[in-house]
């Protein structure tokens, strides 16, 4: 099921509403896959959705080219496309 746009409350930051396709997608995925989505904001200026996972490897069939950021323990994976999310509280 692909829809236009994917929302979720981040318990920190309020409501995201994404609307690039990339970034649905991937949410889609995670949500899918028993992840957990949150607002990332990271390197080079990334914002946009994000899930953090203990290993790597456990990134398996995300459908969109995507990048990693080491945490200390663990990693957050998000796509290559940017979406701030259209926020509210």
């Amino acid at each position: 099921m692909t829809t236009d746009t994917y929302t979720f409350i981040d318990a920190y930051e309020g409501k995201h509403t994404y609307t690039d396709s990339d970034c649905v997608r991937f949410c889609q995925w995670a949500e899918e896959m028993g992840f957990a989505v949150r607002h990332y904001q990271g390197r080079y200026f990334y914002e946009g959705p994000g899930v953090k996972l203990d290993y790597i490897g456990d990134a398996v069939g995300v459908p969109v080219r995507w990048q990693s950021d080491a945490l200390g323990k663990g990693v957050i994976i998000y796509p290559v496309a940017r979406d701030s999310g259209i926020e509210s509280f």
